[in-house]
């Protein structure tokens, strides 16, 4: 009997139906009988039946479960957790090195706000600056990855005022320090009107 292997990495054969394919002891070979039906061979060696040579089982969508998946642009730190439900949380960016983006010249207000993990840092920075004639940006943080967010004072460093949201329309540097213990800091612009906003980590230490 003349067998040829057709593929090394997951391997096929192609056999005449008059073949004796319990001869073949490739376990796990997928084989092609010249009346174009599969067998397969089964790791004990017998000889099943297989349907198809793109696949070894049948998966339903009720078969597949998959936890939470974090999802990263390509470009950029942002980041999306998408949930086992198909719920999806806030974009969390893992601050290392600033500085980082958080908002790119957005002229409408975004669907969930951007948190910034803290990590070891104990203040973080930011830059607020843009064309809009209207905004206003709060400032909160999370305990935990799952917690709401409660509202924390920045420290603007222009002022020197602390305040719980902004709502300047010039270029802001503000200061978010005591961070030490936090899960989170939460960005939320929740107005934006006659041009754009951009926001980004300037600095953290």
């Amino acid at each position: 009997m003349a067998i040829t292997q057709i593929a090394s990495n997951a391997p096929h054969f192609t056999a005449s139906v008059s073949d004796d394919l319990t001869k073949i002891k490739y376990i796990g070979a997928t084989i092609l009988l010249d009346d174009g039906t599969w067998k397969i061979i089964n790791a004990d060696g017998t000889i099943g039946d297989y349907t198809s040579p793109n696949a070894l089982i049948t998966l339903k969508t009720s078969d597949i479960e998959i936890g939470a998946v974090e999802i990263k642009n390509a470009t950029t730190d942002d980041r999306l957790i998408v949930n086992s439900d198909g719920s999806i949380n806030n974009k969390q960016i893992p601050i290392i090195n600033a500085p980082i983006t958080l908002y790119s010249v957005i002229t409408t207000v975004p669907s969930s706000p951007t948190e910034i993990v803290i990590g070891n840092i104990s203040t973080i920075k930011i830059e607020i600056s843009g064309t809009s004639t209207a905004r206003t940006t709060t400032f909160g943080a999370k305990l935990t990855s799952t917690s709401t967010a409660i509202n924390i004072q920045g420290f603007n460093l222009t002022t020197c005022l602390l305040a719980l949201q902004t709502t300047g329309t010039s270029s802001e540097l503000w200061e978010f320090s005591g961070l030490t213990g936090l899960y989170s800091l939460v960005l939320n612009p929740t107005v934006i009107t006659g041009g754009n906003l951009t926001i980004k980590v300037v600095e953290v230490s």
